[in-house]
């Protein structure tokens, strides 16, 4: 796996780029993000990108600079320019200072991204094989590059893999073969797994545990995953999964380090590695879902994945009465119904539907008149908590929080804004009592949702918008009878009841009589 970095000042245009694909599948993990070439040099120093690709005009430190100091602090770092039509003096200044490729940003897709960074990957390759060749003695190294060309091509040149076996006295047989990923459980362990030496000493110790398997042999990759690869007929999947889980329990025990181990499929060929070893990683993409498991077998899994099919009309009626932890509870239930089925998703799906699902709330909140200024200020920031969560329990958890932190930002909202809407509705009730009047047509003119105004109204009066229109009628038209000796028929018109007798059952049901009744009390005979 190589990994980029992606600097670019727009930040639409920054996460798409990270969107653009799944990026595990193609070999790669984004470890960072920055706006401008200062911050970019920050993440660097941080997690050591192996490609950054990299706009040219931006604030604080545009391109040129960064590639500049990119080529005197990290030489091995491939940088990847984007540039519009106009800025092509600029992309010749920084390929002279030694980018290695450059894409339009009127063009760029995944497909051309993808083909310049196969291109930059290939020059990475080829710097450590020349490293790895000019110290054959340590054979170690020359064996773990051996299988980073492997893990980096989709067609490797088996007559030169077959050479580098030789060179690095490799006994590994090129068929029959499985592997398993090691994958730390945490990040701040007694032993730093990501420094060199520790992971030299982890590998020593998985050796020690596993040596009664044919041919083992552990490398790690570019973002430091250890990888057991072994000769393995496909029937002793049992004692294999025995081995590992005894091996996992025993470093922990030990040594203190808790590890997750995910098991391949049985595969044929070396040729097949890097496909198998995508395959492996994502299934580790389970533990992000079930974080207890301590071994996770690729056969048990490679029919649970299922495509992520989130509607997200369902849940505009949580937002249109804002309902908003009733919305959480109903995200949660959907989840746990394939999750305790034994299925699970794609993380990166996961994430982007919950992203995308806060981003149609906002948009339902703005179409219902609500001033979100101070959501949207802070959108990027709850789109950024909502991709770095752990788990699926914390990424629930951070969701829930964005949700309740909408609900605080909506109640500030409406008291300020709730007595003068409902001011503002009966207002119009007044002024427009006599003629066809609903609660559509009112919600219509105050441009809000309708939903939300009756049960705002019905809150702040304590009756339903229908209830008080009827209301206001009846006391309009008890003031005519008052006032004058109209017909009854003349009234009910009057006061927007052109059918007599509906407004007549209808007076007699408010009032307690009926229209003639009531005129009498105020007529002198």
């Amino acid at each position: 796996m190589y990994k980029l970095l992606i600097v670019e000042d727009e930040k639409l245009l920054r996460q798409g780029l990270i969107h653009i694909t799944y990026w595990m599948e193609h070999g790669y993990i984004i470890t960072g993000e920055a706006s401008n070439g200062e911050e970019a040099l920050r993440c660097i120093e941080n997690c050591m990108p192996d490609i950054v690709v990299t706009d040219i005009v931006m604030p604080v430190m545009d391109g040129i600079e960064l590639t500049r100091i990119l080529r005197e602090k990290y030489p091995r770092i491939q940088i990847i320019i984007l540039s519009s039509y106009s800025e092509f003096n600029y992309v010749r200044e920084v390929l002279r200072l030694g980018a290695a490729d450059y894409i339009l940003k009127q063009e760029i897709d995944s497909e051309k991204l993808l083909n310049s960074l196969s291109k930059v990957s290939e020059n990475i390759r080829n710097s450590q094989l020349s490293q790895n060749t000019n110290s054959v003695s340590d054979i170690g190294v020359l064996q773990n590059q051996l299988f980073l060309n492997l893990l980096s091509s989709q067609s490797p040149k088996m007559t030169s893999i077959r050479n580098l076996m030789e060179q690095s006295k490799l006994n590994l047989k090129e068929e029959d073969l499985r592997l398993i990923i090691y994958i730390p459980r945490i990040s701040n362990l007694n032993i730093s797994v990501t420094a060199n030496s520790s992971m030299s000493f982890l590998k020593n110790i998985l050796l020690g545990y596993m040596e009664s398997l044919q041919n083992p042999y552990t490398f790690t990759t570019a973002d430091n995953t250890l990888v057991l690869l072994f000769n393995d007929n496909s029937d002793e999947l049992e004692k294999v999964h025995t081995l590992v889980q005894q091996s996992v329990q025993n470093i922990l025990i030990s040594y203190n380090i808790p590890l997750v181990a995910v098991i391949s499929s049985h595969f044929d060929s070396l040729s097949q590695l890097q496909a198998i070893y995508i395959q492996t990683l994502k299934a580790s993409e389970y533990l992000f879902f079930n974080s207890e498991k301590e071994i996770i077998l690729w056969d048990n899994l490679k029919d649970k994945q299922v495509k992520l099919e989130l509607d997200y009309k369902n849940f505009h009626p949580f937002v249109e009465t804002l309902r908003l932890t009733e919305l959480v509870n109903e995200v949660f239930k959907f989840f746990s119904n394939f999750l305790e089925a034994g299925y699970y998703f794609e993380v990166y799906e996961v994430k982007r539907t919950l992203v995308e699902l806060v981003n149609f709330i906002i948009f339902q909140l703005n179409e219902m008149s609500f001033n979100i200024n101070e959501i949207e200020n802070v959108r990027f920031e709850y789109i950024q908590i909502l991709e770095s969560a752990s788990s699926f329990s914390a990424l629930i958890e951070e969701f829930k929080k964005i949700m309740e932190a909408f609900r605080l930002s909506i109640d500030g909202s409406q008291n300020k804004q709730t007595c003068e809407i409902v001011q503002q509705a009966r207002e119009y009730i007044l002024q427009n009592y006599n003629r066809e009047i609903s609660l559509s047509t009112t919600a219509d003119y105050l441009h809000i949702n309708k939903s939300y105004l009756s049960e705002l109204f019905k809150e702040q009066t304590g009756e339903n918008f229908s209830d008080c229109v009827i209301r206001i009628r009846m006391d309009k038209a008890k003031d005519i009878f008052k006032c004058k000796n109209l017909p009854v028929s003349t009234v009910g018109e009057q006061v927007g009841y052109p059918n007599t007798s509906y407004f007549i059952q209808l007076f007699k049901k408010i009032v307690g009589m009926k229209p003639l009744e009531y005129s009498r009390l105020f007529r002198k005979y």
